[in-house]
């Protein structure tokens, strides 16, 4: 997708490395990370081996890290998203041919949000 974005764009060939390689170490680090610690259980399990209480310790700050750091790219990511959404949605007129109706004239105690659009059904 990336690659898609990046040639309609035009981007520059430095920014397109940079964000390339930004957006690849992370997954490479947590499949390196992963990996190694789906071997050391493998370990545990078949080679009737011990952890260490230092490996134990090590294996759980690291999952810790791991859960943490992807929250966090989780949570950053969707407010850059929301950001984005909603910058764009500032800009987007409203749409022409439907007027806008005051509250006073939509009648009783009916409240409406700003969005709503009072509709003839024929």
């Amino acid at each position: 997708m990336f690659n898609y974005v990046a040639t309609i764009t035009q981007i520059k060939f430095t920014p397109y490395i940079c964000g390339s390689v930004l957006g690849m170490v992370p997954d490479a680090l947590v499949n390196i990370y992963s990996g190694r610690l789906i071997l050391a259980l493998a370990d545990l399990k078949y080679d009737q081996r011990r952890m260490t209480a230092v490996e134990i310790v090590y294996n759980v700050i690291s999952a810790i890290i791991a859960v943490l750091i992807g929250v966090g790219f989780t949570v950053y990511a969707r407010r850059a998203l929301d950001g984005i959404q909603s910058a764009d949605g500032a800009r987007q007129p409203e749409p022409a041919g439907i007027p806008a109706i005051p509250a006073s004239e939509l009648g009783g105690d009916r409240h409406r949000s700003s969005s709503s659009v009072l509709v003839d059904v024929v």
